[in-house]
């Protein structure tokens, strides 16, 4: 990454030194937040990538039918190297939080962010290690590739508003990024604004002129059909057919949407979640106050009391807007599933919300503002720690269990006719659950439809096939909705070549 400077000669130097001691710090902490990804876990997802004969190839048919087709192409090289995820798992960490990281670093540049490597640190964690962003790690064949997305949104915004290159090349540049993982586009958004935000909250001087906006609202803009061109191009080229899970919905869902949307803000700012506790969203909460706080004061010791509330009016009003950029593209999908995963964006907020208000600060406000900000980095690893604590535990108990089953079928006389699994029913954790289970981060592998019998297999060594024919597998569903569930004798049995299990009712 390179750094611009706003001169005429248009020279491009590297990092400062601080921005090193600050990318190096977010690094650290990022790898302390995923250390438990760093050992062999799997999501659901993983355990069919990790079965699979050729990894690289489905990777690539699965993201380009979901429209990441740059994402599907840098998982099937990676896989031709040798280096294809889930399996090179810790290359796929590393690598992934060294791009959020550096994601983080680039934010701070755009937002010219003031005081050296400490603030740089805390926006670059809060951006980088926010706990939604522990969803996405325990998702490791895509870890890398979401992470890259985001890395090259907010490229795409440093080269719009910190360089004088063709704006052709930040338009292709998001427009990639979109291709790697859609939700980028939002982190470029959020970035790009928070560049005006910051500069009106802190010192005016850093506004940026009418000129650049209106070329950074170009690129964004044409950025759209550039990736829906590509997209189909990849569709047509490789022959596949869109996901139902990318259309996008009808007008007249709008006013519903619209209604689950608002929801879902409160949600994110006043509930407790499994894994963002209330006592972190007081925190964060508190951090936007102190924001305001600090806008209040600076305008008011300017410009008078009356003008420094309605200024603090004005904050908190633009704050709320910007809140929308969060969930924007919950707009657009049909699907409505807004997992942690999809809104790790909300990190990039809260480190705006933080440069905002540091910015306004004066010396002594700013150094309860670095104690807040740090209190909240502390939270975020060991927040993020659990999840993949969590992930550990869901594994063991899924790996004991397939154990069990198998033991079960072992036993029987004609297992030696089983060649394929119909496992029914089952539930998404176990009866002492996993506390961040949440959507379907840290699900039971024996749940998910695609990854019960792979799971099995993984685990055991055996290499059942899945029952995709439709009478075998209605004939397992009506044994088993008659049958008591696991662990009863009566739920295992084989039926010709197929071991049917009960873990519950079809």
């Amino acid at each position: 990454m390179t750094r611009v400077e706003q001169h005429d000669s248009g020279v491009i130097q590297w990092l400062t030194a601080a921005e090193r001691r600050a990318l190096l710090c977010a690094f650290l902490a990022g790898l302390m937040a995923r250390a438990g990804a760093l050992f062999y876990t799997a999501s659901p997802d993983d355990f069919v990538f990790l079965t699979h004969p050729d990894a690289g190839r489905l990777a690539f048919n699965i993201l380009v039918a979901n429209g990441r087709f740059a994402g599907g192409a840098i998982l099937a090289g990676l896989s031709w190297l040798g280096l294809g995820q889930p399996h090179a798992n810790v290359l796929g960490v590393v690598l992934g939080t060294f791009a959020l990281s550096l994601t983080g670093i680039i934010a701070c540049r755009v937002w010219r962010l003031p005081g050296g490597a400490v603030p740089a640190t805390i926006v670059t964690c809060l951006i980088s290690i926010h706990p939604y962003h522990a969803d996405i790690a325990t998702y490791r064949v895509t870890f890398l590739v979401v992470s890259m997305a985001f890395l090259t949104a907010a490229s795409a915004a440093f080269l719009l508003l910190e360089t004088r290159v063709p704006l052709a090349v930040p338009a292709v540049t998001l427009a990639l990024g979109c291709a790697m993982y859609q939700v980028s586009f939002t982190y470029a958004l959020i970035i790009l604004v928070g560049a005006w935000l910051t500069g009106w909250w802190g010192a005016h001087e850093d506004l940026r002129g009418a000129a650049i906006l209106q070329r950074a609202g170009i690129a964004v803009l044409s950025s759209v059909p550039l990736y829906f061109l590509m997209s189909v191009a990849a569709l047509k080229v490789s022959n596949l057919a869109p996901d139902a899970r990318v259309a996008t919905i009808a007008l007249n869902e709008f006013g519903k949407r619209s209604s689950e949307i608002l929801g879902l803000i409160r949600k994110l700012a006043l509930d407790a979640e499994p894994i963002v506790p209330m006592s972190v969203k007081a925190m964060l909460l508190g951090l936007l106050a102190a924001a305001i706080l600090a806008l209040v004061v600076r305008q008011g010791s300017e410009k008078g009391v009356l003008r420094g509330l309605l200024t603090g009016v004005t904050g908190l009003v633009l704050a709320a807007a910007m809140s929308l950029l969060v969930v924007a593209h919950l707009f657009v999908v049909v699907e409505w599933w807004p997992a942690p995963r999809t809104l790790s964006q909300i990190g990039v907020f809260w480190g705006m919300v933080f440069a905002a208000g540091y910015k306004a600060c004066g010396a002594h406000q700013r150094r309860v503002l670095l104690c807040l900000g740090g209190l909240l980095v502390a939270s975020f690893v060991g927040l993020a720690n659990q999840v993949f604590f969590d992930e550990h535990r869901m594994n063991t108990r899924d790996t004991l269990r397939s154990g069990r089953i198998v033991a079960r079928l072992e036993a029987r006389p004609d297992f030696a006719s089983v060649k394929a699994l119909a496992i029914i029913g089952g539930e998404w954790n176990y009866p002492l659950p996993t506390p961040s289970t949440y959507y379907d981060l840290n699900i039971s592998a024996l749940y998910a439809p695609w990854s019960r019998v792979v799971a099995i297999n993984d685990v055991s060594g055996y290499n059942f096939a899945v029952v995709s024919d439709g009478k075998r597998l209605e004939a397992a569903r009506s044994y088993c909705a008659a049958a008591a569930p696991w662990p009863a004798e009566a739920s295992i049995t084989v039926q010709g070549e197929v071991g049917v299990v009960c873990l519950g009712k079809p």
